[in-house]
């Protein structure tokens, strides 16, 4: 008899962390989410304050960047420059719309659709848009740092 009651026990036990599973499981996604968003927001208003200086900070030391063009830029001064010539050639309003974000201890993915205007020509104002996908990891002083960005752009 004991042993049923051990199994039973172990059933529950298991129906429990199965349970609990299911239950955070969206919650983490939430949270990650809303992590990205929040993150967002930050680099949204540092590039349309045209503050590369500051974009740059929010990128790792050795972070790595892929733009439409396909060249790969790594590290935060090259970051800057790459940032500061986009805010010199008239792109502003941009702003980014999670499509996901998923988190595994101190990293954090995001896939979102970016969008930004360009500078005016012939009195229509361009949209650029497209896909990106960014790659964080909370470094040891508890902040998200970009390790890698990459995106494309729509035609």
């Amino acid at each position: 008899m004991n042993g049923l009651k051990n199994t039973g026990k172990l059933y529950a036990l298991a129906l429990t962390g199965l349970l609990a599973l299911g239950l955070t499981g969206p919650a983490l996604a939430d949270s990650a989410t809303e992590t990205a968003e929040e993150l967002n927001r930050d680099w949204n208003r540092a590039f349309n304050s045209h503050n590369a200086e500051e974009l740059a900070s929010m990128y790792a030391e050795d972070a790595l960047v892929s733009p439409a063009s396909g060249k790969v830029i790594k590290g935060r001064e090259a970051i800057q420059e790459l940032f500061q010539g986009y805010i010199d050639n008239g792109l502003k309003k941009h702003r980014i719309t999670v499509l996901r974000a998923d988190a595994s201890g101190k990293m954090l993915y995001q896939v979102a659709e970016w969008r930004a205007s360009g500078k005016p020509k012939n009195a229509v104002i361009p949209l650029h848009k497209g896909i990106l996908k960014t790659v964080f990891k909370r470094n040891d002083a508890g902040d998200w740092r970009i390790q890698s960005h990459v995106w494309n752009m729509e035609k």
